[in-house]
């Protein structure tokens, strides 16, 4: 890792603790906020959002991190609906797609 990408990975850190510290001391003091904002889903996210920041958005693994923290903090906020199995699924799907897709155009390309 050079220089530049470690700063750049010191600056988002950085950035997504103060966020996450004065999220939680606004809490701690009486300030109410959506409960949704400090909670493991939300957690889940940032970790996939920091993959992927650091993968230059290209990590299959920082996307499917990503989609299942927002899956369980859409079911947090509507808890009406089924949309943990619902989300999961659809992520499973997405990327089986994804991934026969990746194999037929490499395929595709050796052929040619």
């Amino acid at each position: 890792m050079n220089q530049i990408e470690k700063q750049t990975t010191y600056l988002v850190v950085g950035m997504i603790l103060i966020t996450i510290g004065t999220l939680w001391l606004f809490r701690s003091i009486g300030i109410e906020l959506p409960e949704h904002l400090i909670s493991i889903p939300t957690i889940i996210m940032l970790s996939g959002l920091i993959v992927l920041i650091k993968a230059g958005f290209k990590s299959e693994a920082g996307w499917v991190i990503f989609a299942f923290g927002w899956v369980l903090l859409l079911n947090r906020m509507v808890p009406d609906r089924n949309l943990n199995q619902i989300g999961t699924a659809s992520i499973l799907l997405v990327l089986g797609a994804y991934y026969v897709l990746r194999y037929l155009i490499a395929d595709k390309n050796k052929t040619d």
